[in-house]
């Protein structure tokens, strides 16, 4: 995604024009021509967030790669996850538990609890669309005959 550049158009003198297209006067400091992007609304709010966030998400990354003087900011991450396994396995870190937490969260060992939940409690998802899930409950209220569940199946996950 690149940054949006406004329109370069003559400047008369005495007036220079801003990043997002709009022209000021130096002498008076006021707008004479408006920006050329639009405004933000309802429609556009998210996008422009989320390009916002890539954005920031991007320079933080080059950020710690050129700090760790490493090539990505993949292996500089992959090296303070590893600091922190140190640190967790020192006897003499009193904040052992914390770096242990932190190392099994960003490895994916420790499923991080959210609102409460039990770790774990969240560890299988299944996507059903609504059609799927009236036959899934006229199925398990035995509503549906075996004739008309042609393009699904039932799985006996206990039996397995």
């Amino acid at each position: 995604m690149g940054e949006q550049v406004a329109e370069q158009v003559e400047i008369p003198e005495g007036y220079r024009q801003y990043a997002n297209g709009a022209i000021a006067s130096i002498e008076h400091g006021t707008i004479v021509k408006a920006p050329t992007n639009p405004p933000i609304n309802a429609s556009n709010a998210r996008e422009l967030a989320l390009r916002r966030w890539e954005k920031a998400q991007s320079i933080a990354r080059q950020s710690i790669a050129k700090v760790n003087g490493t090539a990505s900011s993949l292996t500089a991450w992959g090296n303070l996850v590893g600091f922190r396994y140190q640190m967790a396995m020192s006897a003499d870190n009193k904040r052992g538990t914390e770096d242990a937490r932190f190392v099994g969260q960003a490895t994916g060992y420790l499923v991080q609890q959210r609102n409460g939940e039990q770790p774990g409690s969240s560890g299988l998802q299944i996507n059903v669309s609504e059609t799927g899930l009236q036959r899934l409950i006229g199925l398990l209220e035995g509503r549906m005959g075996a004739g008309e569940s042609d393009n699904g199946t039932v799985i006996d996950v206990e039996s397995e």
